[in-house]
């Protein structure tokens, strides 16, 4: 089967490069004075900046799942209804083809349409079921770009993904680092929440297994370090 690139592949392609574009224009323009200064990080640090994003992350996805729901459940309601008449009209048309195939006396012409009628219905039921799948496609299309756009508006509103990392001056607000930091935080805490709460429960699972690995190397080595000490004469 022959791929096509659809418009919304070259419209995403298009847009990644525009704003490459833009943020190398900013790098230039706005170069920061300072590299970021990030807070040590360790579960505790790191867990608490998860559970804001988490708890954000929720918010949005009801958001997300409301604005879904009053646009396009309708329609997905429709297809489903749809696949299953097909899906039993499939059956059906198989199940009297098979029975005028078993009978011996059945006239040829007969059989030959029953054939055709199965063929008829698998092929309408395929194009349902192609059509929910293209729907469901595009929704969930659909709702990541939602998810970004709101993500994008609660991050300009104050929830930081990457600025929440930086360590915290006198006054108690992280270093100022320009535009393009700025920009960057936004994006990437935009991407992260339109993601939803499974992609930073994942994150989470990622960043303990990190941390548990590296606890279990350091133990290691200190064991290995001590066994070495004590086999040295005195």
């Amino acid at each position: 089967m022959k791929k096509t690139i659809t418009p919304w592949i070259v419209a995403t392609i298009l847009a990644a490069i525009v704003c490459l574009f833009i943020v190398c224009v900013l790098c230039k323009i706005y170069p920061p004075d300072t590299p970021p200064n990030f807070r040590q990080m360790s579960l505790q640090v790191f867990g608490g900046v998860i559970a804001t994003l988490f708890a954000v992350a929720l918010f949005v996805e009801r958001a997300v799942e409301v604005v879904i729901m009053v646009f396009r459940d309708e329609q997905a309601k429709l297809l489903g209804t749809e696949n299953s008449r097909a899906a039993k009209a499939s059956d059906a048309a198989i199940k009297v083809s098979e029975a005028l195939a078993s009978n011996c006396s059945a006239d040829k012409t007969a059989k030959d349409l029953a054939a055709e009628a199965v063929t008829k219905a698998r092929t309408a039921l395929e194009d349902v079921q192609n059509r929910e799948l293209h729907y469901r496609a595009d929704t969930k299309r659909i709702a990541t770009l939602v998810g970004f756009m709101l993500g994008a508006l609660v991050s300009l509103a104050g929830v930081h993904s990457l600025g929440s990392l930086l360590v915290l001056d006198t006054t108690g607000k992280p270093q100022d680092l320009g535009a393009l930091f700025y920009l960057a935080d936004l994006i990437v805490t935009s991407a992260i929440l339109a993601g939803g709460s499974e992609g930073i429960h994942h994150m989470t699972e990622a960043f303990t297994s990190v941390m548990d690995n590296l606890s279990a190397r350091a133990d290691q080595g200190q064991n290995t370090f001590g066994a070495s000490a004590a086999l040295k004469p005195s």
